[in-house]
């Protein structure tokens, strides 16, 4: 079974032949449910012209990517600091940005509004989320061995927009541990 994230478990196509564990790294693209592939992008970021960061939010930060199939209209979080990867995960650093304060992304070479997503995921290593998370006795959440696939270390979110072809790789690129 692969070591997909929970909130990307239905979303991320991955090659399996292309997988190996040893890597700790898992890369793939993002199809909805319904099989669409042409994501729109809800965000809440600092906009620069080719990646997006943090960005301030309620005293403290934030960073959150929203996919919305443009086909069915279902809405995914794609990355939210506050509950992905280990410090949204295990440490709960950052603050969760509200639905009403994401901003609707587009092309800026284009200003069309649909793209094809790949994630790319360093995972943690599954023995030293043993070591210091499930076995850490101080910590108030308990976790499992299998929540490592939740505390992955680092997030790079490539996308390329479907009108025009502009690949912004790096778009996102974000360590979380």
């Amino acid at each position: 079974m692969l070591p997909i994230p929970t909130h990307l478990k239905n979303i991320l196509q991955v090659d399996e032949a292309e997988f190996d564990i040893a890597d700790n790294e898992l890369d793939g693209k993002i199809q909805c449910t319904c099989g669409c592939d042409s994501i729109k992008l809800k965000i809440y970021a600092n906009q620069h012209n080719d990646y997006i960061a943090i960005k301030r939010y309620k005293n403290d930060w934030g960073f959150r990517v929203c996919g919305i199939c443009s086909s069915c209209g279902a809405v995914y979080d794609l990355f939210d600091m506050s509950k992905h990867g280990y410090n949204g995960f295990v440490c709960h650093e950052g603050v969760a940005v509200d639905d009403v304060d994401l901003e609707a992304y587009f092309c800026p070479v284009c200003k069309h509004d649909c793209f094809q997503i790949e994630i790319g995921l360093e995972l943690e290593d599954i023995e030293q989320f043993q070591e210091e998370v499930v076995e850490d006795l101080y910590l108030e959440e308990k976790y499992v061995i299998e929540d490592f696939v939740d505390a992955f270390n680092w997030i790079n979110i490539d996308i390329q927009c479907k009108k025009c072809g502009t690949l912004f790789k790096n778009w996102v690129d974000f360590e979380t541990s």
